[in-house]
């Protein structure tokens, strides 16, 4: 008799459904850890990258503030303190300056008003800036520096008024004041016609417009009377006299073409009144003038712009810089700030960076 074998099925093997959900459980727990930490260190980046941002700009538009305030007054060897210049601007030369350049230059160039300040509340824009900047370009509620300085170059010593004759030591040359004079290499002072120049001997000064195109090397620069006043300097300069670039400078908080708030420098290139962008991120300045009451160069007191007595005992600026992220929702919570004279929420990283700057040549 023939058995037959019964096979039976082998008892299957797998996942519970209680083991599924376990370990899905376990999935999901793993995966929200993950998420956590990415979250985290995105958060953290993000962080790191906006104090960056701040004090990276923070540093920058102190270093363009510094660098500019302690020049305030330069005038080569001939100080402001000692020497008055004779400014022989004429102002009304529309056709060789804008509007602008002719209200910087009207009053500011005659070395007692080398470092001034304005401050811009709301619909009390400072007349004394019409024609420079307008409101529509500065941000409510700051602080507009003016700056006025010479600028030296290695190749703006004068070899002799032109015209006049030399035996080659300083102060030798005789005549009388011409109309020109040559400097010895122009290729590093890059005058040009249309830019406003001091010459000095360290007893004279003159200031005065470039009316001619100087060449490179050794070349003339012209003192014409198509804009300025008389086409004579006041005295003979001759050798160990030199030329100075004049620039008049305002600093101001203004809005970028994305309509940001940025550190500005409007200054003269060519009789012309030009504004940069230096900083973006800085949306506000606030400045506090140290002024030297009883003669001894150092200040008595800081005080804001319209309480200044005497804008020639400035000795020292109080700047406050108040700079933002680019970036938004850095910050876990939201927090209003004063910005353009309104309160603005966001959740950037802001930081205000403060430094007290000396005028050199005050002190």
């Amino acid at each position: 008799m023939n058995m037959q074998t019964i096979h039976r099925p082998s008892a299957q093997r797998g996942f519970t459904l209680v083991e599924m959900m376990v370990a899905s459980v376990i999935g999901l727990l793993l995966l929200a850890g993950i998420i956590q930490i990415f979250l985290s260190n995105r958060s953290t980046s993000t962080l790191q990258n906006a104090v960056a941002n701040v004090q990276e700009n923070g540093r920058f538009a102190l270093g363009f503030l510094k660098r500019d305030i302690r020049m305030a007054g330069y005038m080569g060897c001939s100080n402001s303190s000692m020497v008055t210049p004779v400014n022989d601007l004429d102002t009304g030369a529309t056709s060789k300056l804008s509007s602008g350049a002719i209200a910087a230059l009207g009053t500011l160039f005659n070395g007692t008003n080398a470092f001034t300040g304005y401050t811009y509340n709301a619909g009390s824009f400072p007349p004394a800036l019409s024609g420079i900047l307008t409101a529509a370009q500065v941000v409510i509620g700051t602080d507009i520096i003016q700056i006025d300085s010479a600028q030296s170059c290695a190749g703006g010593n004068i070899l002799c008024d032109n015209g006049s004759s030399s035996t080659g030591t300083s102060g030798s040359c005789t005549g009388v004041p011409s109309a020109e004079y040559k400097i010895s290499d122009n290729s590093s002072c890059q005058i040009q016609q249309n830019d406003v120049v001091l010459v000095s001997d360290c007893t004279h000064a003159d200031i005065h417009g470039v009316s001619n195109t100087p060449g490179t090397g050794s070349t003339n620069i012209a003192h014409g009377a198509n804009w300025n006043n008389t086409p004579k300097l006041s005295v003979t300069y001759g050798n160990g006299a030199s030329v100075y670039k004049m620039d008049a400078t305002y600093y101001y908080i203004g809005f970028n073409a994305n309509n940001d708030p940025a550190l500005f420098r409007r200054h003269l290139v060519n009789g012309v009144m030009q504004s940069e962008e230096l900083v973006d991120g800085v949306y506000s300045m606030i400045v506090l003038y140290g002024e030297d009451t009883d003669g001894d160069k150092v200040p008595n007191r800081y005080v804001q712009a319209a309480d200044v007595t005497q804008w020639n005992n400035v000795v020292t600026a109080r700047v406050t810089l108040s700079v933002r992220s680019e970036q938004d929702n850095v910050t876990s919570t939201s927090a209003n700030y004063t910005y353009n004279g309104a309160n603005v929420p966001d959740r950037r990283l802001r930081r205000d960076f403060t430094t007290t700057i000396a005028l050199r040549n005050r002190i």
